[in-house]
C-alpha cells in the first residue's frame, strides 16, 4: 500500500520524471512548483501535494492550471507516496464526467485518496478514476 502522507522532497522531482521516461527541467522559481517535460513536447508540470480534508487530498484547479486543464496540455505531478505523474486531459475528462461547464468556473477542487484495496483515485463530486497507473516508478 503507498502512503500518501509521506510527500516527496522537491529536489528529486526531476530524477522521478526521468524515470517515468520524460525529462524535466524547472522552470520560473522553485518554489513555484512548475516544472517542464521537454519529451514529445514541451509541458508543463503543475506541481501540487494538496491539502488533507475528509475526503482526501484536495487539489484546486486556479487560472493557468485551469487553462491548461481545457487545452489537454501538461500534467498534474501529485508528489506523496510514489509520486504520480498524471495527464491533465486525465482530470478534464473526470471533470467532464460530472459538468463540462466546471471547466469555465474560476476554481475547480478534486480530491485524491487510496481505497481499502491501496489502489489510488481522483474524485471529482460523484465520479472517480483511478490514477495507480500514473504512479512514478
Amino acid at each position: 500500500m503507498d502512503n500518501l502522507e509521506k510527500e516527496i522532497d522537491k529536489s528529486q522531482f526531476a530524477e522521478l520524471t526521468s524515470r517515468k521516461g520524460v525529462f524535466a527541467k524547472k522552470k520560473g522559481k522553485p518554489l513555484e512548483g512548475v516544472l517542464t517535460i521537454q519529451q514529445p513536447q514541451d509541458w508543463d508540470v503543475f506541481i501540487r501535494a494538496g491539502t488533507l480534508k475528509s475526503r482526501g487530498y484536495q487539489i484546486t484547479f486556479r487560472d493557468t492550471l485551469r487553462k491548461m486543464t481545457q487545452s489537454n496540455g501538461g500534467f498534474l505531478l501529485f508528489p506523496r507516496g510514489k509520486g504520480y505523474l498524471i495527464p491533465l486531459s486525465h482530470v478534464r475528462q473526470l471533470v467532464e464526467k460530472v459538468n463540462p461547464e466546471d471547466l469555465k468556473r474560476a476554481t475547480v477542487d478534486i480530491f485524491i485518496n487510496q481505497d481499502d484495496k491501496g489502489g489510488i483515485f481522483m474524485h471529482y463530486h460523484d465520479k472517480k478514476s483511478s490514477i495507480t497507473k500514473f504512479a512514478l516508478p
